[in-house]
């Protein structure tokens, strides 16, 4: 073998991991959006008096809390399981008393 075939490649974190910390900065991100939008809210309805400002983006802000707490969840997952599931638990499935 030639040692023109044995390059040593630079090691780069796989494209699961970064798509993982995409997924976890983008979550996070929405959720300091929506807890930030929701002080503002209550700043401004407290100096206005209108009670129905508040009641207005309160769906917005839960969609924008949860969809954010499900990307942090998801990103975390992605970068702690970078291969995906072990295949191990696969295999005693296949091999178990059930099969």
């Amino acid at each position: 073998m030639s040692s023109h075939q044995e390059e040593i490649e630079p090691t780069q974190p796989s494209k699961r991991k970064r798509i993982g910390r995409i997924f976890f900065l983008l979550g996070l991100a929405l959720v300091v959006i929506g807890l930030v939008s929701s002080v503002l809210i209550s700043i401004v309805s407290a100096y206005s008096g209108s009670v129905p400002l508040i009641a207005n983006f309160e769906y917005i802000q839960f969609l924008l809390v949860i969809s954010g707490v499900l990307l942090m969840l998801a990103g975390i997952a992605t970068v702690l399981l970078p291969e995906g599931l072990a295949k191990v638990g696969i295999w005693s499935i296949q091999t178990g008393p059930y099969h």
